[in-house]
């Protein structure tokens, strides 16, 4: 690896997208041998009062808290408080009896099999701004009758694994994790600017303000009310963050062990054996065979990474306050260019560029875009579809959210916020037409296809209200425009694809039709990303 100072200008090229007038941004550094050798902040932390980001503006860094609650937990084992073989019925008498034990090792390397709080709030109907804490997320937690998995025999992140976890701090201790974090962690490294928010009203000095972009590609403030913490809640500062990078090196916290992190970096290990590259709330491995360490977070409108080299002493940290900014994309990038790594498909740029950084071309013909609009073949369960609304074309793939693509030239087009191009090719007489769907992590030729056959007569047998008991929320099943629409608590509509009878797919979800003995639909089993078995029963 060459100095970074003969890399610096590459970087600084790498970075200037984000280097925009009344825009969110970014905290960059790069820490080399426990100092900051490179520190770039561009971008707003406030735009109503154009604040600009320093490296001491304070941001919400989501799931990258999860190191320090287990940090947290790693001091009590030291002091013999806890083991990581403990039961954790022990600390929730209201858990239900799951048939098979959880330990705190469980919730450390996510093998539970509990699950996801922040997917059961979603599935059911809360949005990203409800308010709601600790009290709220495990009473939906332990109304869940059975779990994903047995405990230990897989690993699946669950967020209910770490907010479980600050709990068990507080109930050991007598502290708020907040209280035990501040008197072990962050006051004795100095990290003033760091603590667990539990309370989602406070006013924070310095705060970064979290900003998403609306569906119209306007900025928008992005208020969470959530006041869990654990699994996230945790805000800090570039500055606050060296400090810890130097703990990694040097441990000054309980007994200083210099053996302390050994225990942070012990890899998972399932029922059977199997070793998997999860260490106390850090994902553990090798970026292109170095071996890293590291974890990020995004929520609420902010989005972090941070990513250790122990063998070089090299650390990249990028915290921001714009949702789709990407910062793991951007802290390979610039480890790619520290390490000399050549730029390929798979760490090529993701910049997520401002709907102002092109402008759309305008006159395209009507017959062309016409020509457009229809099924491609990605080689999933679910073709690509392209429709038009309004004039302009929009993309969608099952059950998920209508994105609209923008023409940069008559045959491109791009969706800015989550970086996509398409391009369509051979809309010629004569020519199979296909289109290229480009994304900084894949590129895929898709084939126009016919529109897809319907396996299933009539989807009308499918309408009607279904009610989950362990949610506590009603899902409504309705017919609009010839297709089926769902919504919880009769809210905001969304579509269902069926691939197959009896199978739909949904933004939330894959729902699983079952009938009585006439052949009836009688209910569905919902299983999401990280929430299986949800049971809805159709009601009279």
């Amino acid at each position: 690896m060459k100095s970074i100072v003969t890399k610096k200008n590459i970087i600084e090229q790498l970075l200037q997208p984000f280097d925009q007038n009344n825009s969110p941004g970014l905290a960059l550094g790069i820490i080399q041998k426990e100092a900051f050798v490179f520190k770039k902040c561009l971008g707003l932390a406030n735009l109503e009062d154009q604040v600009p980001i320093t490296s001491q503006t304070v941001f919400d860094v989501g799931s990258m808290a999860k190191q320090f609650t287990a940090a947290c937990v790693a001091l009590l084992i030291e002091q013999g408080e806890v083991l990581l073989e403990d039961g954790i019925e022990q600390f929730f008498p209201q858990m239900p009896d799951y048939g098979h034990s959880i330990k705190l090792k469980h919730l450390i390397y996510h093998t539970s099999g509990l699950q996801d709080y922040l997917e059961l709030a979603y599935l059911k109907g809360l949005d990203d701004y409800a308010h709601y804490d600790a009290d709220f997320a495990l009473q939906l937690i332990f109304s869940q009758p059975i779990l994903n998995f047995i405990p230990g025999s897989e690993e699946r992140y669950s967020n209910t694994n770490y907010l479980l976890l600050g709990q068990i701090v507080q109930l050991v201790s007598g502290q708020s994790l907040r209280q035990f974090a501040a008197d072990n962690i962050f006051t004795p490294l100095g990290m003033h600017q760091t603590f667990f928010q539990d309370n989602a009203n406070e006013l924070v000095p310095h705060r970064a303000i979290g900003y998403a972009i609306s569906p119209a590609d306007q900025v928008e403030k992005f208020v969470s009310g959530s006041s869990v913490v654990g699994d996230g809640g945790l805000c800090t500062s570039l500055d606050d963050l060296l400090k810890w990078d130097h703990n990694f090196y040097h441990n000054q916290l309980g007994e200083k062990k210099a053996n302390f992190n050994d225990l942070l970096l012990t890899p998972g290990i399932l029922n059977d054996g199997t070793r998997f590259d999860y260490g106390f709330g850090l994902l553990l491995g090798n970026y292109k065979g170095v071996f890293a360490v590291r974890h990020g977070g995004a929520f609420a409108g902010y989005c972090a990474e941070m990513i250790r080299f122990p063998q070089e002493q090299l650390s990249i940290v990028c915290l921001a306050n714009r949702s789709a900014l990407a910062p793991w994309t951007l802290v390979e990038q610039v480890a790619n260019i520290l390490f000399d790594f050549e730029q390929n498909t798979d760490t090529k740029t993701s910049i997520h560029p401002s709907p102002n950084s092109f402008e759309p071309l305008k006159n395209i013909p009507k017959t062309l875009l016409e020509q457009y609009i229809g099924y491609y073949d990605l080689g999933a369960a679910s073709p690509l579809e392209i429709i038009q609304k309004e004039e302009k074309l929009l993309l969608k793939y099952g059950a998920e959210d209508e994105l609209t693509i923008l023409p940069k030239t008559p045959q491109v087009f791009l969706e800015t916020n989550y970086d996509i191009e398409i391009q369509f090719v051979n809309f010629q007489p004569d020519k199979k037409p296909f289109l290229v769907f480009k994304t900084a992590q894949q590129e895929i030729i898709a084939a126009k296809i016919p529109a897809p056959n319907q396996v299933f007569s009539d989807l009308t047998t499918y309408t009607g209200d279904y009610y989950c008991a362990s949610l506590k929320v009603v899902y409504c099943l309705f017919m609009k425009d010839n297709a089926l629409y769902l919504s919880i608590d009769f809210g905001k509509p969304m579509s269902l694809h069926f691939s197959e009878a009896d199978f739909a797919e949904t933004i939330l979800g894959i729902l699983r039709f079952f009938r009585d003995s006439q052949q009836q639909v009688t209910g569905f089993w919902l299983n999401a990303e990280r929430t299986d078995h949800l049971e809805f029963i159709k009601l009279p």
